[in-house]
């Protein structure tokens, strides 16, 4: 028999009573999410989201509109795809497999941005490989999200959520400032390197899950 989450009963009553950071798998799950929070950070948000509008694009005002209707034309495919690969997770084996492709999917839109020149002809690479890159992230989160019932009891889920997403903010800040110290150190001509290196961090630090993270078989 099974829970509405997927999780069989027998599992369910063998998951650990209270959250241990010392236990490998769930830290590796954790880390998780610092390992994904670089994208967001230095592409979505801060420093190539910047490079786009002001380097890339004919001027600031075409590039944030072009920027923005990247982002919602992404937005409209993972509301469309999530809910299918949201099935998937629920009622399929294993969650790593795809997880590892679509980590791998990012990571690789990540590394692409790289050849996003400062000039308009690059404007298309650049969207096109963003909107990759935000489809692999928010999809890759659907499975992720999908392990955590099988971490936990149900009243921590909540907890460990919480902590993995801290995790996850801390990891964020840690790769601007490091990113940043790059920029100032051999100027802003390294900026490109914002995508390797957030494709580079994912991959690192995303390989604990894969190796130490349990992830029990579902109903068939």
């Amino acid at each position: 028999m099974f829970n509405v989450d997927g999780t069989s009963l027998k599992e369910a009553k063998n998951l650990p009573e209270k959250i241990n950071l010392r236990n490998p798998g769930i830290l590796s799950w954790c880390l998780y999410d610092w390992a994904n929070s670089a994208f967001p950070t230095l592409i979505l948000t801060f420093i190539f989201a910047t490079y786009f509008t002001q380097s890339v694009a004919r001027n600031s005002l075409l590039g944030t509109s072009a920027w923005a209707d990247a982002i919602s034309l992404a937005g409209l495919l993972v509301a469309l795809l999530a809910p299918i690969f949201g099935a998937i997770a629920d009622y399929r084996g294993s969650r790593k497999t795809p997880l590892a492709a679509f980590t791998c999917l990012c990571a690789f839109a990540s590394t692409m941005l790289w050849y996003t020149e400062p000039q308009p002809s690059s404007i298309h690479w650049g969207l096109n490989w963003l909107i990759i890159g935000i489809i692999g992230y928010e999809l890759g989160m659907v499975f992720y999200n999908a392990m955590l019932n099988h971490l936990v009891k149900k009243n921590y889920l909540g907890r460990l959520s919480g902590w993995a997403w801290g995790l996850g903010y801390l990891g964020g800040l840690t790769s601007l400032s490091l990113m940043l110290l790059l920029m100032n150190r051999y100027s802003n001509q390294i900026i490109r390197l914002v995508g390797p290196f957030s494709g580079l961090w994912l991959l690192v630090f995303s390989l604990p899950l894969f190796l130490w993270t349990p992830d029990p078989k579902l109903k068939q």
